[in-house]
């Protein structure tokens, strides 16, 4: 097996202090006669940044440094597999071979107790692949006639694997399914084309989501609402997002699993999707209450993993700049800040780091700190369209127009008015509605920039013709002004009263 240098550096870094010290101690022990190389790759791969990591100058500390990395990776990996002693789960799967061995040897009274012990636990606990391979192992002691002076009746045994069969068949469909919605999500939150937007709707609509999941495991009932919640979003029906991952929340917290030790990527990916959707249907207060479990999760589980702190202070800083409205606390945005220009290449590797960008850029902004909102401004949009986040950079395209407008930069805004005209020019229409209705109102704002009662005008005219987008049907636009509250900001530029609105 062929280690790249990013997977054993992700590998380590994601080791929590229990397991390192586990891997060291057990695993990774100094040999006698010589340094342990394996102990010395470990530590320094454990305290190299990944944005300064250099192959050439570890190969010179390190000999058969490929050769190391390899044997290091499958080391670690094998020290885990040892230490999950807790894991009921794999202890069980490890019985299965003892039946398999007594059954060998025609113990078979012996043999069937433990398949008894293993199949009483999987039932107990919904387990519907182990209980799977419980009846393939039933179907052969019966098949080889070795019972027959037992008195074991096997009867049940083809309706139990059909039944059986048809569970885990949806079970595969829903994680198909949430699969299908992943490969959407990676990409963008934005539906620009009616085809994306049917695509969707096609999803939503489901048999997988009608079928009912009471004798389904609870893993494969959050998955489930967490693809619905995935698809509402999609569709910005942030309500219904909510009430998705709210299902998925509280299946994770009722006590029938420990998701944080048994299921700890499950349980992130929940944790993440509930937080995000109280933001998205601006249920702050209930934000705020999970937002510090969110950081002990991050601090004693993942600690050192920069990719779940950017998670954590994507959320964290999304939430106070809901909340903040006048009295914002700079401190936040400096923390975060200096998070992000310390991990700044993990972030962009893992995906995180165009979301603190756009984040740090808002909250700027918002500030009046036009020089910093520009600068995190200019490195999203310096960056790659096609990335993930597609949405993020669209909408830094448009907020760009009006830091522009703010900073009384009147001739780059003209300059960027055409150029986005141009780029829209041959595109649908529906599918940039909002960037074209923007553009009619900014372009050839030059001559009438110091002439505060058309500004004026120009801002209440652009306010009403984004309050009737708003209440339409276009998918796009939905997702851009959730992005960015492109109402609000102008409805404030231009102070218009709420009997005005």
């Amino acid at each position: 097996m062929k280690t790249s240098s990013k997977s054993l550096f992700f590998l380590i870094q994601a080791l929590s202090k229990e397991e390192k010290r586990y891997v060291l101690r057990t695993a990774i022990h100094y040999r006698k006669g010589g340094k342990n190389i394996l102990m010395q790759l470990f530590k320094a791969m454990e305290h190299m940044p990944l944005e300064n990591y250099d192959e050439k100058k570890l190969g010179q500390k390190i000999p058969n440094l490929s050769v190391r990395k390899n044997e290091l990776y499958e080391t670690i990996l094998t020290s885990l597999a040892n230490r999950e002693t807790e894991n009921q789960a794999i202890v069980m799967l490890g019985k299965l071979r003892w039946a398999g061995m007594l059954h060998y040897r025609k113990l078979f009274p012996e043999a069937l107790s433990v398949l008894s012990e293993v199949e009483d636990w999987a039932r107990e606990q919904n387990q519907l692949y182990i209980e799977g391979v419980i009846l393939q192992y039933k179907a052969f002691f019966a098949n080889t006639g070795l019972y027959k002076n037992h008195n074991i009746n096997f009867s049940g045994i083809g309706d139990s694997m059909v039944r059986n069969a048809q569970k885990i068949l949806h079970i595969t469909e829903i994680y198909r399914q949430y699969v299908e919605v992943a490969k959407i999500t990676r990409i963008s939150f934005l539906l620009r084309s009616a085809e994306e937007v049917q695509r969707v709707n096609d999803l939503l609509q489901s048999p997988v989501y009608e079928k009912d999941l009471s004798d389904l495991p609870v893993s494969s009932r959050c998955f489930m609402h967490l693809s619905r919640y995935y698809l509402y979003k999609l569709k910005g029906e942030y309500e219904q997002a909510f009430s998705a991952a709210e299902n998925c929340w509280k299946l994770m917290q009722d006590g029938t699993v420990n998701f944080s030790k048994r299921r700890p990527q499950e349980y992130l990916i929940g944790f993440v999707a509930y937080l995000a959707a109280c933001l998205d249907s601006k249920r702050l207060d209930e934000c705020k209450k999970w937002l510090p479990e969110m950081r002990k999760l991050w601090l004693n589980n993942y600690h050192g993993h920069a990719v779940v702190g950017g998670k954590y202070y994507s959320l964290w800083l999304a939430c106070h700049y809901l909340d903040a409205k006048k009295h914002y606390i700079v401190a936040v945005t400096d923390e975060v800040m200096q998070f992000h220009a310390k991990h700044e290449a993990i972030l962009e590797e893992g995906g995180e780091g165009r979301g603190l960008k756009y984040l740090l850029m808002l909250s700027y902004f918002q500030q009046k700190d036009l020089i910093n909102a520009w600068d995190y401004c200019r490195m999203i949009l310096n960056s790659s369209a096609t990335a993930s986040r597609r949405e993020l950079y669209d909408c830094t395209r448009l907020v760009f127009l009006f830091i522009l407008f703010e900073s009384g930069k009147f001739d780059e805004l003209e300059y960027q008015c055409r150029q986005l005209t141009g780029f829209i020019r041959k595109k649908n229409g529906k599918e940039y509605l909002l960037e074209r209705i923007l553009l009619k109102h900014l372009t050839g704002i030059h001559g009438k920039a110091n002439l505060r009662k058309e500004r004026r005008t120009m801002m209440i005219n652009l306010s009403k013709d984004l309050q009737s987008l708003s209440i339409g049907e276009n998918h796009c636009a939905k997702q851009l002004l959730h992005c960015f509250d492109f109402i609000n900001y102008a409805r404030e530029k231009a102070k218009i009263s709420p009997a005005m609105r």
